[in-house]
């Protein structure tokens, strides 16, 4: 249940020069003093390195830790990212 530890469709944003960087993330979850963000995606699973097949998908993963961390969320190294294929509800670690 989401609650105070755990969020979902969390919306992020920062501005970058005259640019808006805005985006959601599908899962947002404190545990054991780190944040972990977690992206959905639908497409068929990945058989090997996550960052060979879809490299965007890992890209945005990473804006948004660095995102969170920017806002103040979370210290540097203290955000795990991940990518949940719901086709084998397996996380793909970043």
């Amino acid at each position: 249940m989401p609650g105070d530890d755990l969020r979902l469709e969390y919306p992020v944003a920062a501005a970058r020069d005259t640019v808006l960087l805005s985006g959601y993330v599908d899962l947002l979850a404190e545990r054991d003093g780190e944040l972990v963000v977690l992206d959905f995606k639908t497409d068929t699973p990945p058989e090997g390195d996550v960052a060979a097949f879809h490299p965007a998908y890992v890209a945005q993963v990473r804006s948004y830790q660095r995102l969170l961390v920017e806002l103040g969320l979370a210290a540097e190294g203290r955000i795990r990212a991940g990518l949940l294929y719901t086709a084998d509800g397996a996380v793909r670690w970043v």
